[in-house]
């Protein structure tokens, strides 16, 4: 019996981590380790999570945020 590989669905895209190491995705603004202020990033988009590649490496992990509203700003999260 030969397994396939497990498929991982995700959207990728394309990031530039801010000065400030945050990067927006979605109106909020995620934390990324200082190493990587000012530099692109590849997001890992799956519906409960994003997931924050640099160098072919794991560097982050966030929850998503997927409530959004118009009548509020977005919202900065951060992991110390």
């Amino acid at each position: 019996m030969v397994l396939s590989p497990t498929f991982d669905g995700f959207v990728e895209h394309s990031k530039r981590v801010s000065p400030t190491c945050l990067m927006t995705f979605e109106c909020n603004r995620y934390s990324v380790p200082a190493s990587f202020a000012n530099r692109r990033i590849s997001l890992h988009v799956y519906p409960e999570r994003l997931v924050v590649v640099a160098e072919g490496q794991t560097v982050c992990t966030h929850d998503r945020i997927n409530k959004r509203s118009h009548h509020q700003p977005g919202r900065v999260i951060y992991d110390w």
